[in-house]
């Protein structure tokens, strides 16, 4: 079976590191892996300890890239393992504040732009949508986040990003499946919520006044059952002509109860957050394709288990 090996600087650190845990999260810009080495004193396997902040970190299967990134904490806590926690590059667009304007900027071209400023290498799928807006002193990663959101709101295509290695990557999310060995579960769970659900929504353009809005869509079933639950989305006027889709795509998005789970499984390296997998699960009564929100893959003593967080997937 091939190893997982990790790297600092280049060097190998198979034979003291401990504890190895990588994880990613559907809606965050990156990957964050942890690991442990021995608090070492004079003639120990660690007689001095050779890793610091800003140091780069490589976790390899095989001939797989899993990660790169740079260290960003070391904590020490008495003569315990030091435990070091690192980051993919997209660590830069997490930390980062800019201004920057777009004039009728295509949006991919506009991704590239800001992952070019912090030499990020990337590869986005064209996204037509032009955008006219000016961010100011704003998180980059946030920024990006923004500009999808506003291509899937009016379009209604569903665009995801991940870091690959030390390329950033945008793409439209179709359905990319992950097999999953769920014959062994460890604690299952499923939750079903209405809090975060909105059945009607109202999309209001710049100097108009809420008791007149640009559009309205509705789910009167819904309201009879759950209430009313409203949104209120602002826009430009400029962008009124394009009200009625908002309204229409916001209104699939959020009308929904919400359906999310976890559990822990045998460690399976392709696995990671934005992947679907089925699940058939009696205990919980989950049945159907699931979405992966959060998945953190542990090495510990040479067994990989991953926990997995999900949500029911309806597109």
């Amino acid at each position: 079976m091939t190893e997982f090996k990790l790297y600092v600087n280049g060097a190998g650190l198979n034979g003291f590191a401990g504890n190895i845990e990588w994880s990613s999260n559907k809606d965050t810009l990156g990957c964050s892996l942890s690991f442990e080495v021995p608090f070492g004193e004079e003639g120990t396997s660690f007689p001095e300890r050779f890793i610091k902040p800003g140091d780069k970190v490589t976790l390899r299967h095989g001939a797989n890239l899993e990660f790169f990134g740079i260290i960003v904490d070391e904590a020490i806590n008495g003569r315990n393992p030091v435990k070091y926690t690192a980051f993919d590059l997209a660590f830069y667009l997490n930390k980062s504040e800019m201004t920057i304007q777009f004039n009728k900027k295509p949006i991919s071209q506009c991704i590239e732009q800001i992952c070019k400023k912090y030499n990020i290498r990337c590869e986005v799928i064209p996204i037509s949508t032009p955008i006219t807006k000016i961010y100011k002193g704003e998180v980059a990663s946030e920024i990006i986040k923004d500009l999808l959101d506003t291509a899937r709101l009016k379009t209604g295509t569903r665009y995801r990003f991940e870091m690959k290695g030390d390329r950033f990557n945008v793409f439209k999310w179709v359905e990319m499946k992950n097999e999953v060995y769920t014959h062994w579960i460890d604690s299952p769970t499923r939750n079903l919520s209405i809090q975060e659900m909105k059945n009607s929504i109202l999309v209001v353009a710049d100097g108009e006044k809420i008791s007149k809005p640009s559009a309205i869509a509705s789910d009167e079933s819904n309201i009879a059952k759950y209430g009313l639950l409203t949104k209120v989305e602002t826009i430009s006027d400029k962008e009124k002509r394009s009200a009625q889709t908002v309204a229409n795509n916001l209104l699939k998005q959020l009308n929904k109860v919400q359906e999310t789970g976890g559990g822990t499984f045998v460690g399976d390296r392709n696995v990671r957050a934005g992947r679907l997998f089925k699940l058939n699960e009696r205990v919980t009564g989950w049945s159907g394709d699931v979405v992966i929100t959060d998945a953190k893959h542990s090495i510990s003593n040479g067994i990989h288990l991953m926990q997995l967080s999900w949500e029911v997937w309806d597109e």
